[in-house]
This record gives structure tokens, sequence and C-alpha cells, in this order.
């Protein structure tokens, strides 16, 4: 199974990772995809460039919506692409979000890491304030690994 990202056919525009290919999609816009793949049982958030505190629990919002209404206990949060975690989005994260998710069912998460630097560490400090057991949240250098690891999860 490839994981690479796919171009749209009109252009340079990144359309998703392929695991959007086949899935029920909820949110398309320039900074964030969510989606679900009939079978999976995994939400898939995909997170490219910039996103503002007002876009993460904007998008947070609908995300909790989404895996309420269609009972997923598993999240893929892929930010290869992310480039800035501000502080405040950091603090929204690890804190609200994350006990959102866990009230609204999700049992497992799994982060692909961001490629840029400095992303990659805000990432990284979010991890070490989320009030979640190990078992919850995973980290992981490509999607295919993340989704592996979603998959065997029951």
């Amino acid at each position: 199974m490839s994981f690479k990202i796919r171009q749209m056919e009109q252009g340079a525009e990144k359309a998703g990772p392929h695991y959007f290919d086949n899935a029920r999609i909820y949110i398309d816009l320039p900074y964030v995809k969510v989606a679900s793949h009939p079978g999976w049982g995994i939400l898939f958030t995909y997170w490219s460039g910039f996103a503002s505190y007002e876009d993460f629990v904007n998008i947070g919002e609908r995300v909790s919506e989404i895996i309420s209404k269609d009972q997923l206990e598993k999240i893929l949060f892929d930010t290869r692409e992310l480039e800035v975690i501000d502080d405040y989005s950091q603090a929204f994260i690890s804190g609200d979000y994350t006990r959102e998710m866990i009230r609204q069912g999700v049992r497992f998460a799994a982060t692909v890491l961001p490629t840029d630097p400095i992303a990659r560490e805000s990432l990284m400090n979010i991890e070490h304030t989320v009030p979640v057991s190990e078992d919850y949240n995973n980290y992981f250098d490509t999607a295919e690994e993340a989704i592996g690891w979603l998959l065997s999860r029951d």
C-alpha cells in the first residue's frame, strides 16, 4: 500500500495522501483535510502549511462532531507538512482537544511527525504535556507505519 502524496490532475497542488482515495471527505481546506476510510474505522487528519489557533479550535470542534456521529475510536494526525504550531495551539491540543477526543470515544491516536525541524520540536513539546497513557498515542515518521499501528489496535 502506497501513501505517497498524490497530485491533482490539473497542476502541482497537493490533493493529499493516498489514504484519502476512496475515503469519505469531511473537510477539504488548504491547511487541513479530514476524512475516514470505509472499513478502517480511522479518522484521518492531514495538516499542511500553517494553521492558526482559531483553525485548530474550529477543526477540533468539527472533528469532535465527526468522531461522535460516526463512533470512530482511532485517529491519525498526519502532520508531515505542518510548518508551525504556535504556543496557544500547543496548549489547546495538549489540553482541551485531547480530553475532548477521549471523551468522544477515541481510544488510539497516531501522529506522523512533521518533516520541518521546528514544527517537529513543537509537536514533541506537546507530547510531553498530553494527559494520556502511552498506549493512547504513538509517533511515526510515515503514514504507512501509523496506519499499520492503528489497524493493529482493538
